[in-house]
């Protein structure tokens, strides 16, 4: 049995080299194309032939990505690993949400903070009033 790790490796160079065929394909469909309209002619049937198999591979390719993804999947469920990797998912999702649970504490005092701030702030705004009140009518007495 492999592990998920040893899956992941099997997909990814898999997945390069079907990459790379398509990529090449790809090229050399343009380097066709380019080259008959360059000198201003139409394809010849030679050259239509091969961009047809060019088509039809590169159709094949992404059958095959197709399936190389569904027997990933196929291999990761039942890699030997599987369990420790759920394992310590969930592991991390209860962090998160522990971090998201403290999060909402701060956010709450932070809103309180905020309120008292503007408590004092309306308290200091009355006394400096009663201050220029008190000062007002002692200049003018």
């Amino acid at each position: 049995m492999e592990t998920t790790e040893e899956v992941d490796a099997v997909f990814k160079e898999v997945r390069s080299r079907i990459e790379a065929i398509d990529q090449a394909l790809s090229k050399e469909r343009e380097s066709i194309r380019r080259a008959a309209f360059y000198v201003g002619r139409k394809l010849t049937a030679e050259e239509n032939a091969r961009l047809d198999e060019i088509r039809a591979t590169r159709k094949m390719l992404g059958s095959e990505l197709k399936t190389l993804g569904f027997s990933t999947i196929e291999k990761l469920e039942k890699a030997e690993d599987l369990d420790a990797l759920v394992s310590a998912i969930q592991s991390v999702t209860q962090q998160l949400d522990n971090d998201v649970g403290r999060l909402d504490k701060l956010v709450e005092f932070a809103k309180k903070t905020a309120d008292v701030g503007a408590k004092l702030a309306a308290v200091t705004e009355r006394l400096v009033g009663l201050r220029d009140t008190l000062t007002g009518s002692k200049a003018e007495g």
